[in-house]
């Protein structure tokens, strides 16, 4: 019994070639947007590992079943800027 090959890679071509699901669409800032809308940027350098903390909570309405775990990274602060911002 002869099987054709042909049919099996369309099957397969049309599941790889398929549009990629995005659940949310979401706008990325740039840097220079996160700058002119902050008050106080610290650019820091880890100095720790980052080590879980026994904090636990819960984000109801968005994640139900799901569980976070705080963690905690201890950091040197490298530079400071603080943003001329008028108050408006």
């Amino acid at each position: 019994m002869k099987f054709s090959k042909a049919p099996l890679a369309a099957v397969v071509l049309a599941f790889c070639i398929t549009p990629r699901s995005t659940g949310r669409l979401i706008s990325e800032p740039s840097y220079q947007e996160l700058l002119d809308k902050s008050d106080l940027v610290i650019i820091a350098t880890p100095i720790t590992k980052t080590t879980d903390t026994k904090e636990v909570s819960f984000l109801p309405n968005i994640f139900d079943s799901k569980k976070f775990v705080f963690a905690l990274s201890h950091s040197r602060a490298g530079r400071t800027l603080r943003t001329d911002r008028r108050a408006d």
